[in-house]
């Protein structure tokens, strides 16, 4: 089908958002918002769904995520190597106040930001992922250098979109703590994000990660870093001792309790906001911890890496 055609199966579905009776489905390869409608009860064990309306959100933009704010989504735009990233480093804002008929409204742009390049050279916001929250909306930004292999060339980094008039603020992460902003929810009046870091992959072995820096959580309130925490594998040495390394992932949030994954051996470590700070849960770092983390995807042995690439909070 052309990439434009209604009803057309996304090629890759980055993000669902369900708002009853509609779902919405964004396709970062087609690049298209997708609004489906539940019709009736579900027939041959299907959902009942019929796609409705649809937006294209331009050529190489690769959405990654919706934050609904009011009748406005917020839509990061990464961008992909076969245009230089040119049409993303963006937000796009699609108006859904008639759902079957969504309107690109606009795309904010990234590109003004002060990134603070670790060497004044190159590197790119390629944002990740957003949340909307009463002070405004948040986006994560990995901060990559895309000719260098993708590896960060400045701090993980926020920026905070003012929906009144699209101003943008950037908020800097902290180096030490965090590199490759990935994820970013709101817990109570704060923020956290998380890092996904610097890591260095064995090649030869299946991509496992054989090093891997700043990665972890960051505490934002009041649009400052305030707390951190280091994802821990428990155990010393590398891969070549039997550690398989953390590397975080997505997070979600429950109440004041923060879940993040690791892409690297399938773990979700689990973390409490008190007063301002972290207190692990189920970790390996601290003896607050009630358990060693989650052993949610193991390893296969086959496999080597084990990636628990996303994580929901189930009413």
């Amino acid at each position: 089908m052309e990439e434009d055609s209604l009803g057309a199966v996304a090629s890759s579905p980055n993000d669902i958002l369900v708002d009853p009776p509609y779902v919405y489905v964004l396709d970062s390869v087609n690049n298209t918002l997708q609004v489906l409608k539940r019709e009736g009860p579900s027939q041959g064990g299907g959902l009942g769904l019929r796609t409705v309306g649809q937006v294209n959100l331009g050529a190489n933009t690769s959405p990654q995520v919706i934050a609904k704010r009011g009748d406005t989504f917020y839509i990061p735009l990464f961008g992909n190597a076969g245009s230089d990233f040119q049409q993303g480093n963006a937000v796009a804002r699609v108006n859904v106040s008639d759902p079957e008929h969504p309107r690109l409204v606009d795309a904010i742009p990234l590109t003004g930001l002060d990134l603070k390049s670790f060497d004044g050279g190159t590197t790119m916001a390629l944002p990740y992922a957003a949340v909307s929250t009463d002070a405004g909306v948040y986006v994560a930004l990995t901060n990559l250098n895309p000719g260098n292999d993708y590896l960060p060339n400045g701090p993980g980094m926020l920026a905070r979109i003012d929906p009144a008039d699209g101003g943008v603020h950037a908020i800097d992460l902290g180096a030490r703590d965090c590199l490759n902003a990935g994820d970013v929810q709101a817990v109570g009046d704060s923020l956290v994000v998380s890092c996904l870091g610097e890591a260095q992959f064995d090649t030869s072995n299946g991509y496992r990660a054989k090093a891997v820096r700043a990665t972890g959580l960051v505490l934002v309130k009041d649009d400052r870093p305030v707390a951190s925490y280091a994802l821990s594998p428990g155990c010393t040495g590398g891969p070549e001792q039997g550690c398989n390394l953390a590397v975080g992932g997505r997070l979600t949030v429950v109440g004041n309790a923060v879940y993040v994954t690791d892409v690297n051996a399938g773990r979700v470590f689990v973390v409490e906001v008190r007063d301002g700070a972290f207190v692990e849960r189920r970790g390996n770092s601290t003896p607050e911890a009630k358990g060693a983390a989650l052993d949610a995807c193991p390893v296969d042995p086959r496999r080597v890496v084990s990636n628990a690439i996303d994580i929901v909070a189930v009413p």
